[in-house]
């Protein structure tokens, strides 16, 4: 499914027409990359997982889900900084696009993050 997928559907036409099957493909794509980042973590197969997660992020970078799936990633890694870095473009790419802050369960998580040093 992800390799069929190459980019919005009439692409070149930006008309009324073919939003709703556009948007319906769209979402089965990212839908399939957050499945398949869900299976490589609960393989542990990190490196896959975060390359889902990030094709997430390249059609939706205010995905939550996408973050805070990277910063899991990241953390399990070894890679705390990296997790606190993503929590931080999350925090601002949501303030910027969306004037929104991050939900409870990402938010619950950084602070989990952050009092582990402390």
């Amino acid at each position: 499914m992800i390799d069929l997928y190459l980019g919005d559907y009439v692409q070149s036409f930006y008309s009324n027409w073919c939003i709703l099957r556009r948007d319906e493909l769209r979402r089965m794509y990212m839908d399939s990359h957050r499945g398949l980042a869900s299976i490589a973590w609960q393989h542990g197969e990190l490196d896959e997982s975060i390359f889902h997660w990030q094709h997430l992020l390249a059609i939706d970078n205010c995905s939550e889900d996408a973050h805070h799936g990277l910063m899991r990633c990241y953390t399990r890694q070894g890679k705390r900084g990296m997790a606190l870095r993503q929590y931080q473009y999350c925090v601002d790419i949501l303030k910027k696009d969306l004037d929104v802050s991050p939900g409870a369960a990402i938010k619950k998580f950084y602070q989990h993050l952050t009092a582990e040093n402390s």
